[in-house]
């Protein structure tokens, strides 16, 4: 990323091998008071799950947070994976009773929002 304005990108190391890697963006959101950010992708080779590499890098994420004076985290995660949404609960992180939901407005912008279709 290289406009530091908009996120950081983190690339998640196993010894010397890199093992996976987390993206955050930064936003603004009325409802947390000002700055927000997103954890837009969190992803740990199949190996090296279970060794506590998530709780690490979202730990690492948050103090990067705090020390850039933002108020509130968010992340999204599939209805699935509830093996990760069990890490974000004893994390501190709860789900909200609201459904995401985007359009596309440039054609290559993003392969989640196209893959599903529009309601008739």
């Amino acid at each position: 990323m290289r406009d530091p304005s908009l996120g950081r990108v983190w690339i998640i190391r196993y010894g010397r091998n890199p093992v996976g890697h987390a993206i955050l963006t930064f936003g603004y959101d009325l409802e947390f008071s000002g700055r927000q950010a997103t954890i837009t992708e969190l992803f740990i080779a199949p190996p090296y799950r279970s060794r506590r590499l998530g709780s690490k890098m979202i730990n690492l994420i948050e103090k990067t947070c705090r020390q850039l004076g933002i108020g509130a985290l968010e992340l999204q995660v599939e209805r699935d994976n509830v093996r990760a949404q069990s890490l974000y609960r004893r994390l501190g992180f709860r789900a909200h009773d609201r459904i995401p939901m985007s359009k596309v407005l440039r054609a290559g912008t993003s392969r989640a929002c196209s893959s599903q279709s529009p309601p008739e």
